[in-house]
């Protein structure tokens, strides 16, 4: 029976199970090659990739609520009524201040991977002179209060500049107003 089966093969059908069986080796070679050169997170370290895709993900958390924040003081503080003054800008600015300082702290903690970490180091340094200068809005002198604004402007400009930067590097869109 076994050479009646045999006999009945044609040519081409060897043809195809040949061509499987070699395809079958290939895939298994690829995977092997693979799984011998991937780090694995029990090797200890985790892949630049694992820390690149960590460290967007704390960093898109973190933004996107000082951004929230920064949009709404930007735009009551453009909302304040006739001429502002140093009560009204520190009514806003204030609980600005208390996001600075939350995403001030997230920041520290992101884990960069070795090629960021001194673009996140820029940016917390931006953050943390941004939030220390917040602080000086309740020690404002009025006639100083439009120069104040202008600092603010300034800083904000420079938060969001190296912001852009680590959007850049990491590989993500930049963020829309």
């Amino acid at each position: 029976m076994g050479t009646g089966v045999l006999a009945s093969l044609r040519a081409g059908t060897w043809r195809w199970v040949a061509a499987g069986l070699a395809l079958a080796v290939v895939i298994a070679v690829v995977i092997w090659v693979s799984l011998g050169s991937t780090p694995r997170p029990s090797q200890g370290s985790p892949s630049v990739a694992l820390l690149h895709s960590e460290a967007a993900a704390q960093f898109l958390g973190a933004e996107r609520a000082a951004a929230t924040a920064s949009t709404a003081v930007t735009a009551h503080l453009a909302g304040l009524p006739g001429l502002p003054t140093v009560p009204n800008v520190s009514e806003v600015v204030t609980p600005y201040l208390n996001t600075l300082m939350i995403y001030q702290l997230e920041l520290a903690n992101i884990r960069w991977p070795a090629a960021l970490t001194s673009s996140g180091a820029a940016l917390l340094s931006q953050v943390k002179q941004f939030t220390a200068f917040d602080r000086t809005i309740s020690s404002t002198q009025s006639n100083a209060l439009g120069a104040w604004l202008s600092s603010f402007r300034m800083h904000s400009a420079a938060v969001n500049a190296q912001e852009g930067r680590i959007r850049h590097e990491l590989g993500i869109s930049p963020r829309t107003p």
